[in-house]
């Protein structure tokens, strides 16, 4: 009996040991966290717009809609920065929409994902053209973009009649998922779509 109640209280000292010393490392690192956290998104928006000069936020917490009015150095609109959220397979995705106002998405840029590394956390694979054999045959290829294959198929399309098919695409429409990875590549999908119409509704574009 005295050896339990002796294993218990040390369990029990433990724990509130390690949850002290989380609480702590966490408080120190939180500010650098949330820093790098709106420099991913900075560097995003000026991914999805390149010609932007200046952003206007807009961020209606009630409605769950967060977006940035862009415009270029002649103060023209250039469209919407969208920050789109939906649950994936193992997290909440988070991703920069580019969109015009006539609802054509100009990129898209994944700033926050924990899918499964080898699958969903492909979104972010970038394709590589060199092979093996050209470092001996000492053959040099054409850089490729580096840009997410994945998300590249997004780019310059309208994003109210897009959707994932398992299968090389046939029409202007479709998305491949990810290989093994349909629910993370629906999430990214559907997160755009809500996104998306909650701020075309909002600019009373839709």
């Amino acid at each position: 009996m005295k050896d339990t109640i002796r294993f218990v209280l040390t369990l029990v000292i433990v724990t509130i040991i390690s949850g002290l010393v989380l609480s702590f490392v966490y408080l120190k690192v939180k500010g650098k966290i949330e820093v790098q956290k709106k420099a991913n998104i900075e560097n995003a928006i000026k991914f999805v717009f390149e010609d932007i000069s200046k952003k206007e936020e807009t961020n209606d917490q009630e409605n769950d809609i967060h977006y940035w009015k862009c415009f270029n150095k002649n103060n023209e609109l250039l469209g919407y920065a969208i920050l789109c959220k939906k649950g994936g397979f193992s997290s909440t995705i988070q991703i920069i929409a580019g969109v015009k106002k006539e609802g054509i998405i100009t990129r898209i840029k994944v700033v926050f994902q924990q899918e499964t590394p080898g699958l969903g956390a492909k979104m972010n694979q970038i394709r590589s053209n060199k092979f093996i054999w050209d470092f001996i045959t000492g053959k040099k290829r054409e850089k490729l973009k580096p840009i997410p294959y994945f998300q590249e198929q997004f780019f310059g399309k309208k994003y109210a009649g897009l959707t994932v098919v398992k299968h090389k695409p046939d029409k202007d429409n479709e998305i491949e998922a990810l290989t093994g990875a349909t629910i993370s590549s629906k999430a990214i999908l559907n997160g755009l779509k809500e996104g998306i119409t909650k701020v075309m509704e909002k600019e009373g574009l839709k």
